[in-house]
């Protein structure tokens, strides 16, 4: 949430505005999830809808959102070529930049 890019020039808070997209998509709405185990750091993955449509998906097709492990390789890819959400600017991958800042611990 406290991951800033930029975006002509200026900074602002992405962490946050990719928050808002999501509480957008899912506010108000019956959301599913399906476990599908756990990662290294043992947190549940799963994969959510709303409305039948995965969150992933709309998330990272929308640009608020980036591939990890390639199960959104192809939406990220169409977010980038449109300029949409975080590829409208310059960003910093999310898990670099939580890597870079755990690092200045």
């Amino acid at each position: 949430m406290e991951q800033r890019c930029s975006r002509g020039g200026r900074s602002y808070a992405c962490g946050e505005t990719a928050r808002r997209a999501l509480t957008d998509l899912v506010s108000g709405e019956r959301v599913r999830c399906r476990a599908a185990g756990r990662d290294r750091y043992q947190r549940i993955l799963a994969r959510c809808t709303v409305n039948g449509n995965d969150i992933g998906t709309h998330m990272v097709e929308s640009g608020w959102a980036v591939s990890y492990g390639r199960d959104y390789d192809a939406e990220e890819a169409r977010a980038q070529e449109r300029g949409l959400g975080l590829w409208e600017g310059e960003f910093e991958r999310p898990q670099d930049w939580r890597r870079e800042k755990a690092s200045r611990r």
